[in-house]
């Protein structure tokens, strides 16, 4: 029998809507989704780890170019950008 695989998220913002989002999604986590409150420090995540997330969740009003950033450093990480 297969392994299944699971999502490696990470949360970019101090908005907890964004937490609660995620944390109400039908996706399947292996871990606890890592979350940062601010780009600098997702920036570093990423380039000491530059492969490790399935997906990057964000507002797209504050984090936009944020996320063209970190797109650079993990460019098969997809990006859910969210309005709040």
């Amino acid at each position: 029998m297969g392994k299944k695989e699971f999502a490696k998220v990470l949360i970019v913002g101090s908005n907890l809507q964004i937490s609660s989002f995620v944390a109400g999604q039908e996706i399947s986590l292996a871990h606890k989704p890592i979350r940062v409150p601010h780009c600098k420090k997702a920036l570093k995540v990423a380039s000491r780890h530059p492969s490790y997330f399935d997906l990057l969740y964000t507002d797209i009003m504050t984090y936009e170019d944020f996320a063209k950033q970190f797109a650079k450093l993990s460019p098969k990480t997809k990006v859910v950008y969210m309005i709040f």
